[in-house]
């Protein structure tokens, strides 16, 4: 006999990080996302508006790589947030 699991999935309402970061060319940073509510699991997907000024991998590293702005977004689904990146 097979006995079905429950498991409440608990559904992402928001994603927060920092709003502004520095770094200079060739330094690599960390950037943090949280995810709303406590609970919620989720791979985020992360990307660079300007990826020639800093790239960004999958896990929020921040690379420095010319002179300039950017911004780099965390994303689920509908849900995102964004830290604006200036490279010096």
């Amino acid at each position: 006999m097979f006995r079905s699991l429950s498991m409440d999935v608990v559904e992402p309402t928001g994603i927060t990080m920092q709003k502004t970061l520095s770094l200079k060319v060739s330094v690599s940073k960390t950037l943090v996302a949280t995810v709303e509510p406590e609970g919620a699991s989720v791979s985020l997907t992360w990307t660079s508006s300007k990826p020639e000024v800093a790239t960004v991998d999958d896990e929020g590293n921040v690379l420095g790589i010319a002179p300039g702005t950017t911004n780099i977004k965390a994303s689920y689904g509908d849900l995102s947030a964004s830290t604006y990146v200036t490279v010096s």
